[in-house]
């Protein structure tokens, strides 16, 4: 058999997560690129990525809904096309998701995508449009995507669509998990003193109503996190090994101050090796 015929499942792997994660780094340092030839690098690959995610959240909300009078879902995920599975995705929870903003993705950049894949120009035109588009633009559409896809769907949005991650789980502080709102993100916002609304606070079963069921959640938990003056929640010193999120997550000065944070918290010298 084939390897990629055999099923395999890991801990903390989830597509929609991983491949948005792919997409934000990529549109965070195209931001910052310096050069026009790095621009190009990450905005390219944000790209890539920012479909490769679109299309993962459609096929997940369509394993998740399932498919009617008895189609074969997996048929139904290979061949229909983003547009079909959104639609039949809206049928199913009764209501428009996202169109305005995913015609607009469609529009704006399914060409360039397709240009960067299935690439037959002659000229050089969408390389110049990929090098100056604008990431933040891409992502806050890809954002609401996501937002309201959940909403739909689950009820909450996940806390990842802000960007930020955790880190630190098993004591890795090099590699992100995959958390949850009431048991993780909640207490994390409670560390970091975010105003609650009353008796909806950290670990509170009513958290997620109060606080990540709209568009408008999401832009003040997202700008709340945006204000926060460090990259990282406030650091438990009964639990310093406890998970943290963390912002700017894909740099690795951050993440080696948060081991050496953790490393002194728990009076411990840390070892460099010799090169």
């Amino acid at each position: 058999m084939p390897f990629h015929d055999q099923p395999l499942f890991e801990f903390n792997r989830f597509a929609p997560w991983e491949l948005f994660c792919s997409a934000y780094r990529a549109g965070r340092e195209g931001e910052s690129a310096k050069s026009p030839i790095d621009r190009l690098h990450f905005n390219r690959t944000m790209l890539l990525f920012a479909f490769a995610a679109i299309e993962a959240m459609l096929n997940y909300m369509v394993q998740r809904l399932g498919t009617s009078r008895g189609e074969d879902k997996t048929s139904f995920i290979r061949n229909k096309g983003l547009s079909d599975k959104l639609a039949y995705i809206e049928a199913q929870v009764g209501q428009a998701i996202v169109r305005t903003e995913f015609d607009q993705l469609m529009e704006d950049y399914a060409f360039l995508r397709h240009e960067i894949v299935h690439f037959k120009r002659t000229d050089q035109q969408p390389q110049f449009h990929v090098q100056h588009l604008q990431p933040p633009k891409l992502i806050q559409l890809l954002q609401v995507f996501f937002v309201r896809s959940f909403v739909a769907t689950h009820g909450e949005f996940p806390y990842w669509i802000t960007g930020s991650n955790y880190s630190g789980f098993n004591g890795n502080w090099r590699d992100l998990f995959l958390s949850n709102n009431g048991n993780g993100f909640s207490y994390t916002l409670g560390r970091m003193g975010f105003p609650f609304k009353p008796m909806c606070g950290p670990g509170s079963m009513d958290f997620a109503g109060a606080h990540m069921a709209t568009l408008e959640h999401f832009y003040e938990i997202h700008s709340f996190l945006d204000r926060f003056p460090r990259d990282v929640e406030p650091i438990s010193h009964r639990f310093p090994q406890s998970p943290r999120l963390v912002r700017r997550w894909w740099m690795s000065t951050v993440m080696e101050a948060i081991e050496a944070e953790v490393y002194e918290a728990l009076g411990r010298v840390r070892s460099r090796p010799k090169i």
